[in-house]
């Protein structure tokens, strides 16, 4: 693996000091820096979430849009957003992060 793997790669990057930015990626272009780079954490390995704790989400019920609190999240064989009252699998088509994003979805159901 290489430094562009890294989920720190950017961090690093950033605070390099060599004369520009191509000298980062031609100086760490080994490809076991894995071995050698104690902060190492394959990107591949990692989860980005698209909210936090106390965001609030919108869940399309019928032709309504109920918005709860996100309360933590579960990972078991699937991935799950706890919700006040129930927890709906990441990526289900009623659930959403804005309510712009449900509004818009409810709408095109709707085929207005």
């Amino acid at each position: 693996m290489k430094c562009k793997d890294c989920i720190h790669y950017a961090v690093h990057k950033h605070f390099y000091f060599g004369e520009d930015e191509e000298d980062f990626d031609e100086y760490f272009n080994d490809d076991n820096v894995e071995s050698q780079c104690p902060e190492f954490e394959d990107k591949k390995e990692w989860l980005k979430l698209p909210c936090k704790v106390g965001d609030k989400a919108y869940w399309i019920a019928g032709n309504d849009i109920q918005e709860y609190t996100v309360e933590g999240f579960v990972a078991t064989e699937e991935f799950r957003v706890l919700l006040s009252d129930f927890a709906p699998i990441l990526g289900h088509p009623n659930l959403f992060f804005s309510r712009e994003a449900a509004e818009k979805a409810l709408a095109e159901r709707s085929g207005k």
